[in-house]
């Protein structure tokens, strides 16, 4: 999905082409440096050449025996290996090769002419033949200059090297320094760690969007898991209440002569210990015995529990339940423990009568 836009594989790409170009500018380096030896004193034997055509016609006039003694230092200067060996080498431009075969043609000519002692010919022929070696003169300098461009592709070489350097910290250092930040965000519970780049279509991108749903996903799990803790620690805490609550009622139900202050008290306390609305209790045989606290919800049903033993009804227990809501288990035991003292009381009353 993301291959087109693979940081990977573009990087490799970009060094491959930046090695393949340094590879060639090394080769051309050598070369140049190689040839770059014999380009000076190739400048400065051409450019003698001027000096010693001059010198060749005072010569003529003055000592025309050592012409030709100048004439074969003059053809030597001119095929020197030098000028021979820059003639051949790579990427020698061919302006340069025409203007020293043309030299070496219009030197032909002239040389006839000095061994003719014809000094007119050879004096009218000089300037232009002159104006021919500066020519081939420059075109040297200009190939000498021409290979500066290795010094260019050194610079384009830093400037490649320098924009794939910029490309791996905006693409590759930088997500992965926020993603280092975001991952020590969530490993002390900020699971709305700092903001990734999802939406670039790359490896990084791909694992910012991974990992920005992961951490979504443990914080939302996070958050179940600490509102199932808390409803735990709520209930345990309600079973404890309710426990206490038990044992309390029973202390004051079991050891003493039950009376309707000691209910009153138990009922009391139960509605306040598991927060109900409104509890009633109707004892059967003993109207004054009715017992009810709280403010009792007409558009709220009561909740009913029977209290007997041995089927015999002994009363019935009634309340409606707040937030939290009490539980039931709580309840059906408050019923049993409050119908064990009716029917000792009842049980008590009935040998008290007999006796």
């Amino acid at each position: 999905m993301y291959a087109k836009r693979s940081v990977s594989t573009r990087i490799a790409k970009y060094l491959f082409v930046v090695i393949i170009f340094m590879g060639i500018i090394s080769s051309l380096s050598l070369l140049v440096m190689a040839s770059n030896k014999s380009d000076a004193e190739a400048i400065n034997i051409s450019g003698s050449l001027r000096m010693q055509s001059y010198r060749l016609l005072t010569e003529m006039e003055r000592s025309p025996n050592t012409v030709e003694q100048n004439l074969v230092r003059y053809q030597d200067s001119l095929n020197a290996n030098v000028l021979l060996t820059v003639q051949n080498q790579l990427f020698a431009p061919s302006g340069m090769k025409a203007s020293y075969q043309k030299i070496l043609q219009r030197w032909s000519v002239m040389s006839d002419f000095a061994r003719a002692h014809q000094i007119e010919k050879y004096h009218a022929e000089l300037k232009s033949y002159v104006q021919d070696v500066d020519d081939f003169v420059l075109e040297l300098q200009r190939f000498a200059e021409q290979k500066w461009i290795s010094a260019v592709s050194m610079l384009l070489i830093l400037a490649m090297v320098s924009y794939v350097i910029w490309y791996m910290k905006l693409e590759v250092v930088k997500p992965l320094e926020l993603m280092t930040k975001a991952s020590m965000q969530v490993q002390m519970g900020q699971f709305k760690h700092i903001q990734l780049d999802t939406e670039s279509g790359n490896e990084l991108g791909v694992l910012a969007k991974v990992f920005t749903q992961m951490s979504s996903e443990l914080g939302r799990l996070y958050s179940r898991l600490e509102d199932a803790v808390n409803e735990k620690t709520q209930k345990l805490r309600q079973t404890n209440r309710s426990l206490t609550t038990l044992y309390q009622s029973s202390q004051l139900l079991t050891p003493t002569k039950i009376n309707d202050k000691i209910l009153s008290q138990v009922l009391n306390h139960i509605r306040v210990s598991e927060h109900l609305r409104y509890i009633e209790l109707e004892i059967f045989g003993s109207e004054h015995w009715e017992i009810s606290f709280g403010q009792k919800d007409p558009k709220q049903s009561l909740q009913v529990e029977e209290l007997s033993i041995e089927n015999e009804n002994l009363a019935v227990l009634s309340w409606q339940a707040g937030l939290p809501c009490p539980d039931p288990r709580m309840m059906k035991n408050l019923g049993q423990m409050v119908a064990k003292a009716l029917y000792s009381h009842k049980t008590q009353r009935q040998q008290e009568q007999l006796l």
